[in-house]
């Protein structure tokens, strides 16, 4: 059952590679994306199609919502009474953890587990320039890519020589998954104690 699902993913990711590494970019997280260069190791999709393509569709989604808080409707609902008082604390906040360096935020978005989103529209409502923005999240997304991509893919060489000497597709699988639970738990650590900073 388990094998006949990932026949039928890595069936759709080597036909439209390009396409799903964009989609996976645009549309999911860390862990994802992890999969992904996992099986880009085993000869699925090329490498540097994720390389190239994951990078562009997070740095696209990273976009919309930057301009999202650049918006007057995201202006006038952080004056709202609900809201203002969620708009001050993410404030203080991004304040504290940066100590106002807009850029900095954007480098801790994608390490700590949760804020991503929060902080692009922060960004944008703190009037963040364009520019700005642009310049330092593309270098940002890059260096990202560079630690995250090559993780699954090494994860993707440890899942062959665990298949080469066990033979049990199976217990690779559970190494994969174990892979993935450390990547999340080592990036919460990493959140608690920034946000503890």
């Amino acid at each position: 059952m388990v094998v006949g699902i990932f026949e039928i993913i890595s069936g759709y990711l080597s036909q439209y590679p390009i396409l799903a590494s964009l989609l996976i970019g645009i549309f999911t997280g860390e862990e994802v994306i992890l999969i992904l260069a996992f099986l880009s190791s085993q000869g699925v999709l090329p490498l540097w199609i994720v390389f190239v393509f994951v990078p562009i569709g997070t740095f696209i989604t990273d976009i919309f919502f930057f301009f999202i808080g650049k918006t007057k409707l995201i202006n006038k609902i952080k004056d709202w009474k609900h809201f203002s008082k969620g708009y001050s604390k993410t404030d203080k906040f991004v304040g504290k953890l940066t100590k106002e360096k807009h850029i900095l935020a954007l480098f801790y978005t994608k390490f700590i587990y949760g804020t991503r989103i929060v902080t692009l529209i922060f960004l944008g409502l703190r009037g963040t320039k364009y520019s700005q923005f642009f310049k330092y999240n593309i270098i940002i997304t890059i260096l990202w890519a560079m630690i995250v991509i090559p993780l699954g893919y090494l994860a993707g060489k440890g899942y062959i020589i665990i298949l080469n000497i066990f033979r049990s597709v199976e217990l690779g699988l559970l190494f994969l998954l174990i892979f993935i639970i450390l990547f999340f738990l080592i990036k919460k650590w990493i959140s608690t104690k920034l946000v503890k900073k």
